[in-house]
């Protein structure tokens, strides 16, 4: 265990965990808020509550917190350009609108190459894209020995036709992480566009979309501690490039165009203050750090401590009898996955599984969480699809052995009826 991970310290922070007996296991569909999220969403309340461009206080304090979301969102992401920010009320929604923009800019016959790893919301959005500009889906499986998308596999899909590459970072469901970097290169080896779903890669790990190479790259707030609110990161040459649909007198800047309606400010104060919280948890742990060091610092400490867990996890889950882990479970390679853990269980419905493990305080999702490509390609049925528990830093060694209990007493329950 990492023993220097102050998760204790870490809980106290989120007002909805603090000493509550529920195990926190939902995180990969939406993760709890620390206070620093309250603090800054109520000041942005009290303080800039007004439409932007005008010339008193309130107007020029809701301009600044964008413009500081921009920024440190960016930052987050690797990039420096806060125009390059787009924010959006989901992954899915920004996803539907940038498939469509890039599908306007394409031939019929063009080629849109995705993976089965996908979350419906980098699926379905160039799916109906492609049938409504005249394009073609070609597909890549997952590997069914690394439980990832391989470059192999990849580059038999590419062609010089092939104008758009969609593709996750890590799994929702097995949480296999791709090899991003060498997806992109071979993408790029035939010039097309690359658009990464980091939806379940943001909250455990650094991301860098310059290293990368992509060219669009998504996530959301709500996955890593901040407020319901996308964000998608674009290369600024592309966006600039790509029709928006907007009303006439939009300002043309390259994320601007995309951002119909009124600014959500106190979404974009929440996510500065969930930035907030990772640079002071950062600085605690690494007091010469501040600003994005400090974030890196705090995640990077996180993954420590959420890998050690996971390792627990699994290890425990695997080991009860009619559990499988749909995933990589080898423990030499857990280094390619998030901690996004799903089983299959052949003896208990997860529907039931999930309600008996709610009874015991442990909250996990079932069913097929949106990724019912690769439970299409596995054989497995959509409907009962899987058991997943995801786990945050905020999570202890106690709750995934209260999981495991949960788990292995729902077992012996349906051993003992049959």
């Amino acid at each position: 265990m990492n023993s220097n991970f102050p998760v204790d310290l870490v809980r106290s922070q989120f007002p909805a965990i603090g000493n509550s007996e529920t195990v926190y296991f939902d995180n990969p569909a939406g993760t709890q808020l620390p206070n620093q999220v309250f603090r800054a969403m109520q000041k942005a309340g009290v303080d800039a509550t007004a439409n932007l461009g005008g010339a008193f206080a309130r107007s020029i304090a809701a301009g600044e917190e964008l413009a500081r979301a921009e920024q440190r969102a960016a930052a987050f992401l690797g990039a420096n350009d806060p125009e390059e920010i787009v924010f959006g009320p989901s992954m899915t929604e920004l996803t539907f609108q940038m498939s469509r923009a890039i599908a306007r800019t394409l031939s019929p016959g063009d080629e849109i190459v995705l993976t089965n790893q996908e979350h419906e919301g980098n699926f379905s959005p160039w799916l109906l894209a492609a049938k409504d500009f005249g394009l073609v889906i070609r597909r890549v499986e997952v590997d069914p020995e690394s439980w990832r998308v391989e470059p192999s596999a990849l580059e038999e899909q590419l062609s010089n036709k092939t104008k758009v590459v969609a593709l996750n970072y890590a799994s929702n469901l097995t949480g296999s992480i791709n090899d991003v970097h060498a997806l992109t290169k071979s993408a790029k080896s035939v010039g097309a566009l690359v658009y990464i779903d980091a939806v379940q890669f943001a909250p455990h790990d650094i991301v860098d979309v310059k290293s990368i190479g992509c060219d669009f790259l998504v996530c959301s707030a709500y996955k890593f501690y901040g407020p319901h609110l996308g964000v998608l990161w674009g290369r600024k040459n592309v966006l600039n490039d790509l029709p928006a649909d907007c009303v006439a007198c939009t300002v043309q800047h390259p994320n601007a165009k995309f951002e119909r309606g009124t600014p959500q400010y106190e979404l974009h104060a929440s996510l500065n203050g969930c930035l907030d919280y990772f640079e002071d948890l950062g600085q605690l742990l690494r007091p010469e750090t501040n600003g994005t060091a400090a974030i890196h610092a705090a995640l990077e400490a996180a993954k420590l401590h959420e890998d050690t867990l996971c390792e627990r996890l699994v290890s425990g889950l695997k080991d009860i009898p009619g559990v499988s882990i749909f995933g990589i479970s080898d423990p030499s390679k857990m280094k390619f996955r998030v901690p996004t853990v799903s089983l299959i269980s052949s003896t208990v419905p997860h529907k039931v599984l999930a309600a008996q493990l709610a009874s015991a305080g442990v909250n996990v999702w079932h069913g097929h969480n949106y990724a019912i490509r690769i439970l299409e390609q596995f054989g497995h049925d959509q409907n009962n699809g899987v058991c997943r528990f995801g786990i945050g830093h905020y999570n202890s060694a106690n709750d995934v052995d209260r999981a495991i209990t949960a788990v292995a007493a729902a077992h012996d329950k349906s051993q003992a009826v049959a």
